[in-house]
């Protein structure tokens, strides 16, 4: 099978799916990326540095960088990527199939028109769901546009729960949809979290906590739709009742106002570590003992991934996409509600005093995760792509 898949960039989290993909036997992939952003030092707006991934992302697949006719100078924005020349790249490969990650940018409208001109399979693969606040006139806007462009397609990727209802919502039928879980390289986080075990005394000193009080830990940029100010809160309203630390690593907008919050409330243990890159990011889940996501906004929340291959218990808010399918209330880990401290606060207090409770769901997330990897994300494009029979 010639398969093409089409991505805005190179992220840390396809690079495992593409080279899964690559050395399946029988498939010729090629992957076209339209920018070169986080390969080289770039200022992201959301995280407020300059910064490029410490992690080879190109290695082990093939692939195609195609000239931008905009200034290549990041993704955000429709018209910031306008890669015509994927058009005759596209309709002289003829692949059999071409997995295409949503239609966010301009230069993935032509590709649709060319894929289709020349007989390639569309596979589509999304992150939406239905969750996400939106005015009614935006709500009927997308309806009709969505349900048109949708029927065009032949096969769609849905990576969980939410995400399926997202497109049967807009027509799409059920023999269109394959599971493509939304996955991490699970092996990977398993393995550099085992080896930084043995150093997590080290790794607490090194971040200046010197006790062996349990951390709760929020990796996420420091923006409003994380909500970090709700996550301080709910810390604070525990860290009053019993010993505990919170470890922010991130960084954003807000790092200032939180900083200013725990001066000003005089709120203990907190530490925020800025931007931590990829190579060092299992260290830090390898000193935590709680995970916490409550944000207001997720498709889907990959950290939620990493976070159970180290084995923790995860507190998710429920406008997080993938709270549906990884997290188990009360077996490893609780769903809360996105917009009040306190079902977070008990919820997390509840397991910041109980360390039989924090190994039994540090068990069970570990059995959830497991059958959510990288392997079943490309047994199903694969499927998706060849139009198996649901």
């Amino acid at each position: 099978m010639k398969l093409a898949a089409i991505y805005s960039h190179p992220v840390q989290y396809t690079a495992p799916l593409f080279r899964e993909l690559a050395n399946r036997p029988g498939v010729d992939l090629m992957v076209y990326f339209l920018s070169r952003h986080g390969l080289e030092v770039s200022y992201d707006p959301m995280f407020g540095k300059a910064f490029k991934w410490d992690i080879p992302l190109l290695d082990g697949y093939p692939h195609q960088f195609v000239p931008n006719v905009g200034k290549d100078s990041g993704v955000g924005g429709f018209f910031k990527l306008r890669n015509l020349a994927l058009v005759d790249r596209l309709r002289l490969a003829r692949h059999d199939a071409v997995l295409i990650h949503g239609y966010e940018h301009f230069a993935k409208w032509p590709a649709f028109a060319a894929a289709k001109s020349v007989g390639t399979r569309i596979v589509f693969h999304g992150e939406s769901h239905l969750n996400e606040p939106r005015t009614a006139l935006r709500t009927a806007v997308k309806s009709v546009l969505l349900r048109s462009l949708f029927r065009s397609f032949d096969a769609f990727g849905y990576i969980g729960t939410l995400n399926r209802e997202y497109f049967e919502h807009y027509g799409v039928p059920a023999d269109k949809l394959h599971l493509t879980p939304y996955t991490v390289d699970n092996d990977f986080f398993a393995t550099k979290v085992r080896e930084a075990k043995p150093r997590r005394a080290e790794i607490r000193a090194m971040l200046g906590i010197t006790d062996s009080a349990p951390i709760i830990l929020w990796t996420a940029k420091l923006t409003e739709v994380k909500q970090p100010e709700l996550m301080l809160r709910a810390f604070a309203k525990v860290r009053r009742g019993r010993p505990c630390h919170m470890l922010f690593v991130g960084d954003g907008a807000l790092r200032p106002r939180i900083e200013a919050l725990v001066a000003s409330e005089n709120i203990p243990d907190v530490k925020i570590t800025g931007f931590v890159n990829q190579s060092r990011i299992p260290e830090m889940y390898a000193v935590g003992d709680i995970f916490a996501m409550p944000s207001l906004r997720e498709p889907w929340g990959l950290s939620v991934n990493e976070a159970m291959s180290a084995g923790l218990p995860v507190v998710v808010s429920d406008r997080v996409g993938s709270s549906l399918d990884l997290v188990e209330q009360g077996r490893n880990g609780f769903i809360v509600p996105f917009d009040s401290v306190d079902p977070l606060a008990t919820r997390l207090d509840q397991l910041v005093k109980d360390d039989a409770l924090r190994q039994s769901f540090s068990k069970r997330s570990l059995e959830i995760i497991s059958r959510w990897s990288v392997r079943e994300t490309a047994d199903g494009i694969l499927a998706a792509a060849r139009g198996d029979a649901k």
